[in-house]
């Protein structure tokens, strides 16, 4: 994240977007399969705590407080993993996510883009979960993690200078 250039500064380097895109279609691909498990199971410990970290993030959000938001926005899907006994898995998705996370984060940074709609995401993830429609919850996963594909032009516009390796149709919107 961090370009050191002798004799000329400390640089922080701008958000990858091939590299994002690449994490994203993997997470997804290894999401959809999790949520499916989680929707076969019986935890309600671990439905609990993602009522909980809903709960948070509505209130993080009607505080503006980004960072804790996203930490719960990580805990709600790391959680999946957990109740799936893939807690291995989300730690090595984590090795490749960084640009994604960037991105993500940056995300919160935009008012056109509503955290209320992560939430409610988030809540129809949990109901099919909890209603154990492994379809259902496989469908919802799979639009919620496609967000940065239908977002991208809007964090492209709103800040140009924050990327790399844009797509090149994506730099005549510009």
């Amino acid at each position: 994240m961090i370009d050191a250039i002798p004799q000329s500064g400390t640089y922080i380097t701008k958000i990858d977007l091939k590299v994002a895109a690449s994490a994203r279609f993997i997470r997804e691909s290894i999401e959809t399969r999790v949520i499916k498990e989680a929707a076969a199971t019986n935890d309600e410990f671990a439905i609990a705590k993602l009522n909980t970290i809903i709960a948070n993030q509505k209130f993080f959000s009607q505080k503006k407080q980004f960072e804790k938001f996203f930490a719960e926005d990580e805990a709600f899907h790391q959680e999946f993993y957990q109740m799936t006994g893939r807690q291995q898995v989300w730690d090595w998705l984590q090795t490749i996510n960084m640009q994604l996370n960037r991105f993500r984060m940056l995300r919160l940074k935009v008012e056109e883009l509503p955290w209320d709609n992560l939430i409610t995401e988030h809540m129809n993830i949990l109901n099919a979960v909890k209603n154990h429609e492994p379809e259902e919850a496989r469908r919802l996963i799979a639009n919620h993690l496609h967000l940065m594909l239908d977002e991208e032009d809007t964090l492209i516009k709103t800040f140009p200078d924050y990327f790399t390796n844009i797509p090149t149709d994506k730099k005549q919107v510009l």
